[in-house]
């Protein structure tokens, strides 16, 4: 498997946000509410039986930016990566792991933590563990897809133009 630089993915990541506006003239709510629109992706991935790479790293890369806005960086936070308690009877652990990680990004806090960053770094990274997939791996794949998009702020949401 290839080794990911995370640190050097989210700066790119970072740069990506600063060159659209995104930090600067959007907001943590904003980018709260994108972070759940990804979230549901996400669940929609898992109920359907996909591959969540894609979703993953769109989720990470919402984190980057809220945690960018908040002063920290993520991929420095103390993250946790114990032993998931499994899920129980009728739903698997990457369903058991897909509400997790929405109900994570539900609850809004104000501004973010180094609490809450950890906390969501390690659920990420069970649900990539789940499918064979790094968290690198899955923000490359989302860099990879965002990195030459072009669009504009509609109340401090990256909005894509139309290909």
């Amino acid at each position: 498997m290839t080794e990911f630089d995370l640190a050097a993915l989210e700066g790119r990541v970072a740069e990506w946000a600063r060159a659209r506006g995104i930090l600067g003239e959007s907001s943590q709510v904003v980018q709260q509410l994108r972070g759940i629109a990804e979230c549901g992706e996400l669940c929609e991935t898992v109920a359907k039986g996909g591959d969540p790479i894609d979703d993953i790293g769109d989720i990470a890369v919402c984190a980057i930016v809220q945690c960018a806005m908040a002063g920290f960086s993520f991929v420095e936070t103390d993250f946790v990566f114990d032993d998931f308690p499994g899920a129980p009877d009728g739903m698997t652990v990457a369903q058991r792991l897909a509400l997790d990680i929405s109900a994570h990004w539900s609850i809004w806090r104000g501004d973010v933590s180094r609490a809450w960053a950890s906390e969501l770094f390690g659920l990420l990274l069970h649900m990539g563990s789940l499918y064979g997939l790094s968290l690198g791996q899955c923000l490359d794949h989302a860099y990879n897809e965002i990195k030459d998009r072009r669009g504009r702020l509609v109340n401090g949401s990256f909005v894509k133009e139309d290909a």
